[in-house]
């Protein structure tokens, strides 16, 4: 994998708060930030 700004990301795919899920790839073409965070139980 190439980590260079521009590369091709990986797919990413999250439940969402209504039952469904969000993928990156249908963002394709469109700026998106994600953040990364960890959950203290």
């Amino acid at each position: 994998m190439d980590p260079s700004p521009g590369s091709m990301a990986p797919e990413v795919a999250q439940p969402d708060d209504q039952g469904g899920w969000w993928r990156l790839s249908e963002h394709r073409g469109r700026p998106v930030v994600l953040i990364f965070h960890r959950h203290l139980a």
